[in-house]
């Protein structure tokens, strides 16, 4: 099994199984935690500098349009 090739990066309320499969795939993650475990997921998937997160509060066109391309930038 393998990723589609399509994919360049996962937007994502940050749940477990979701971020599990990013990672294994090497897909770029901008995570939107709402509430739960989700916040925790973000904080490692940022701290292994996998992805970002975009505060659920503060998402306009200009912030989600940074976070895309912050995501995307290759590391």
């Amino acid at each position: 099994m393998s990723a589609h090739s399509n994919v360049t990066l996962f937007i994502t309320h940050c749940g477990f199984l979701g971020l599990q499969e990013a990672t294994t795939y090497g897909v770029p993650i901008l995570g939107v935690p709402a509430f739960g475990d989700q916040g925790h997921n973000m904080k490692q998937i940022e701290k292994l500098g996998y992805g970002i997160r975009l505060s659920y509060d503060n998402i306009t066109s200009e912030s989600l349009s940074w976070a895309i391309q912050t995501a995307l930038q290759p590391r």
